[in-house]
């Protein structure tokens, strides 16, 4: 088989190995999982022979340095995950128990089989914009950009609200300014686990 023809069927293989479809008894779930422990609950779940689908994205690591009084800046290119701290498999009830015992997963958010229909077309999505980022540079910000008022959807400040101080990081968070007791409070949140309830105001 000539090698550019190999090449091509691989290609479509890889393509295909993502397409997200239903599957009796089994639900898709966003996994969350400790900082930079993505990967190996990745490599864990297509070990055991669970369908995982981990978006990665391009990232250039920026370091400077400082060398006999000069300075500088060393780029290295980074495979890294699109949304830190998650990933997406399709998981039975006995799945996600048994993977809650790993101490990497932190939680699995629940989903019903309406939800499932909503979440495999984003994932479509985001496979899409993957194989975009291998060519093009993109952010992802989750939707909260500094100014923005949020709802906190999910951890031990469930249903509280306040104002994002910054974009959200590479690493996942984004400090909000919360009020309370009339005292205005800094806090450092997961941005996945805030909802943008009111874009902010033009400068």
């Amino acid at each position: 088989m000539p090698l550019g023809t190999w090449i091509m069927e691989e290609t479509v293989k890889e393509e295909m190995g993502h397409n997200f479809q239903k599957q009796d008894g089994l639900l898709w779930h966003p996994v969350f999982t400790l900082a930079r422990n993505e990967k190996k609950v990745h490599e864990l779940l297509k070990g055991k022979g669970i369908d995982s689908y981990l978006p990665v994205r391009n990232h250039i690591n920026i370091q400077p340095v400082f060398s006999k009084g000069k300075s500088y800046c060393y780029k290295r290119k980074l495979t890294v995950p699109m949304f830190s701290n998650y990933l997406f498999a399709c998981l039975s009830y006995d799945n996600c128990a048994e993977l809650l015992k790993n101490r990497s997963v932190i939680r699995i958010l629940p989903v019903t089989p309406l939800d499932e229909d909503s979440l495999i077309e984003e994932l479509k999505i985001i496979h899409t914009l993957e194989n975009f980022s291998q060519n093009e540079k993109i952010d992802v910000a989750n939707g909260i950009v500094k100014g923005t008022r949020v709802k906190f959807i999910d951890g031990q400040f469930l249903g509280w609200e306040g104002v994002a101080l910054d974009n959200a990081k590479d690493d996942g968070f984004v400090y909000i300014n919360i009020t309370s007791v009339d005292a205005s409070i800094r806090l450092k949140y997961p941005a996945m686990w805030c909802e943008a309830i009111e874009k902010p105001t033009g400068k």
